[in-house]
């Protein structure tokens, strides 16, 4: 997770643990004059419309007093999904054994796509199993993972 993404995750995160929710990650993007702030959390009770809307009325509250962000950004607040982001190490250890798909910031042994079975994660990478092929992948190398849904 970029330091911005981080940054902003901690001014937000007080607000949301007090109403009760886990901050599972923050997505903010500038294009051209365009910002869009994507917040993600998650509860054990799971996430509804209602539960969205409240943090986000909550949120812009603290957004408004800030001045680092541009008055015609977006805000999105939404539940991980099925597919949720994998942000942090910790994300990535509570999905061992999982499918997932990785999108990397430069290539490893000659990829930058990487969609196969979480094997085993530490602080500082991850295995991933794909085509019988195993690839460590460093957490700093990642541009975008996601868990892929599997339905049997």
């Amino acid at each position: 997770m970029s330091t911005r993404n981080t940054n902003i995750e901690q001014l937000l995160s007080t607000t949301i643990e007090a109403m009760g929710y886990e901050i599972w990650g923050v997505d903010y993007t500038i294009y051209k004059s365009r910002a869009n702030l994507c917040v993600y959390i998650d509860s054990k009770n799971g996430i509804t419309v209602d539960d969205c809307a409240e943090v986000s009325h909550q949120i812009e509250g603290v957004l408004d007093v800030e001045t680092q962000f541009p008055q015609n950004m977006t805000l999105q607040v939404s539940s991980p999904g099925l597919d949720r982001i994998l942000f942090k190490p910790r994300h990535f250890e509570s999905r061992v054994g999982a499918l997932i798909d990785v999108r990397l910031s430069w290539p490893v042994e000659g990829r930058v796509h990487v969609r196969g079975r979480l094997n085993s994660c530490n602080a500082q990478s991850f295995l991933v199993t794909m085509d019988e092929e195993e690839f460590e992948i460093r957490f700093d190398q990642v541009r975008r993972a996601r868990v892929v849904p599997e339905f049997s």
